[in-house]
């Protein structure tokens, strides 16, 4: 079943962090080095992909409950004022799912890079010979 393949948040942040830090390393022009970058960042783009469902899985469940909770304790308040409270009731979920967008796109702008590395040491190369 699908369900059963959902990390659970503390797992997402423990990858996300993981993620963050691969992504925050420098990485010299050498096409190399870059190659491997850059298949690593391909994992990592897949990854971020499957992490980002299972973080708006958690975001839903939690607008979900929070809004059953809200719901039924406060029947007075106006709508506008019970989305604001539910919203603010989600932050660890919107945060996570936030951090997670950003690192794929953080991931597909390196992989862009690492591309722009490759080419130009194969057109060094070429005007070497």
């Amino acid at each position: 079943m699908i369900l059963d393949h959902i990390r659970t948040i503390d797992q997402l942040e423990r990858e996300a962090l993981e993620i963050q830090n691969f992504l925050e390393l420098n990485c010299s022009e050498d096409a190399n080095e870059a190659a491997l970058r850059g298949d690593q960042l391909n994992v990592y783009m897949s990854r971020t992909g499957k992490m980002l469902a299972d973080a708006n899985y958690w975001k839903d469940y939690a607008m979900k409950t929070n809004t059953l909770l809200i719901s039924e304790t406060y029947k007075s308040i106006p709508p506008s004022t019970k989305n604001k409270l539910i919203e603010s009731m989600c932050q660890p979920e919107n945060l996570m799912v936030t951090w997670i967008e950003r690192l794929n796109r953080a991931c597909t702008h390196q992989q862009s890079f690492m591309i722009t590395l490759i080419s130009k040491a194969k057109a060094e190369m070429q005007m070497n010979r």
